[in-house]
């Protein structure tokens, strides 16, 4: 009986119908399989090619790009000839990896090497669709060993380069770098345009919304930043606004444009000649410690964290993407000293609380 019943209730389709639903479900599939292949037309070189252009002056900055392009022409490039973005798998990034190993390259160059092949090809698959996954990912690269980090400048230094420099027609670098924190690309690219008071609170703050970068030899102004964390405006302590308007009228003569201007004419001053000056006001104080114009920014790290300055106040300050960038640029000889204010807290909380029984 139940056989009787299947048979009387099933659907009966002749050629011409079994034809058409085979025609509706050929189109419905057809679609996502050229999308899924639409890769293997596409020649790696041409991708990377164009790529890069699309990025050059828009996402990237000048640096970042000469980067890129410097990494696609001298190892990308050679190795993927003649490649489809479609015939690049995990297998073939990871023989390049090799590859590059063979060749001598450095652990921390192939890094770099593979991220920017793994950025470009991920936005084939999340962009542009042009295939299913991204061949990068999960491939083994080489350990890179920690990178030492600059010192940072002790109080007593810092004393000893304002002492060299105060003479300098821009002696106002080095309390800005320490007391603001911001890296040296900023700082040259500050105006006196870019420091204003709000009116509500009475707060100064300089606007960080540009940096000045050197690419062959040449120097520019760059109005955006590698990250969203880096536009911020830095809340200036009043002592240093005391100090920076004293330069202003006193030093500048209300003559310039920028804050760290070039002595005779109202012009940025490159990164290179400002390195060097930086370097002679080191000699000069008599510090032997590979210090640069960084390592004030490592000094202002060092000093928030020993204040015990909340993590994101730090990280807007200091214009920090990551949690731990406030803490690694902290200098460890001195933040060290927090591992006894722990012992005391955890000191004064239990004391009292496990007594002995008398013997």
């Amino acid at each position: 009986m139940m056989t009787q019943h299947n048979e009387s209730s099933a659907v009966k389709l002749d050629n011409e119908q079994l034809m058409q639903m085979a025609k509706l479900i050929s189109q419905n599939i057809a679609p996502v399989q050229a999308k899924q292949w639409e890769g293997s037309h596409i020649l790696v070189n041409d991708y990377m090619t164009e790529w890069l252009e699309a990025k050059h002056g828009i996402d990237i900055v000048q640096k970042t790009y000469e980067n890129y392009e410097g990494r696609y022409r001298n190892h990308i490039k050679p190795f993927f000839e003649g490649k489809t973005i479609m015939d690049v798998s995990y297998n073939t990034v990871s023989a390049f990896v090799k590859h590059l190993k063979a060749k001598g390259v450095t652990d921390s160059t192939i890094h770099d090497i593979v991220r920017v092949l793994s950025i470009a090809l991920n936005e084939a698959v999340n962009v542009r669709e042009l295939i299913p996954k991204n061949p990068c990912d999960g491939v083994h690269l080489p350990k890179i060993r920690q990178k030492k980090k600059r010192p940072t400048i002790t109080d007593t230094e810092a004393r000893k380069l304002f002492e060299v420099c105060k003479d300098h027609h821009y002696w106002i670098a080095i309390p800005i770098l320490l007391m603001c924190g911001m890296r040296k690309g900023e700082l040259l690219a500050l105006t006196w345009d870019d420091v204003f008071q709000d009116e509500d609170t009475g707060q100064w703050y300089i606007s960080i919304n540009k940096k000045v970068s050197a690419s062959k030899g040449k120097h520019t102004v760059e109005k955006f930043m590698k990250t969203l964390e880096g536009y911020r405006n830095v809340a200036v302590p009043h002592v240093l606004v005391d100090l920076m308007f004293y330069y202003k009228e006193h030093t500048q003569r209300n003559s310039r444009t920028y804050i760290i201007a070039q002595k005779r004419q109202d012009k940025m001053e490159s990164t290179r000649n400002f390195n060097r000056t930086f370097t002679r006001w080191k000699e000069k104080a008599g510090i032997t410690k590979p210090i640069s114009p960084h390592s004030c920014r490592r000094a202002f790290a060092t000093r928030l964290v020993l204040e015990g300055v909340p993590l994101e106040a730090m990280k807007k300050q200091g214009g920090w993407k990551s949690d731990k960038m406030p803490y690694y640029y902290a200098d460890e000889a001195q933040t060290d000293i927090l591992k006894n204010k722990c012992a005391d807290i955890m000191g004064q909380h239990w004391a009292g609380q496990f007594i002995p029984v008398a013997e």
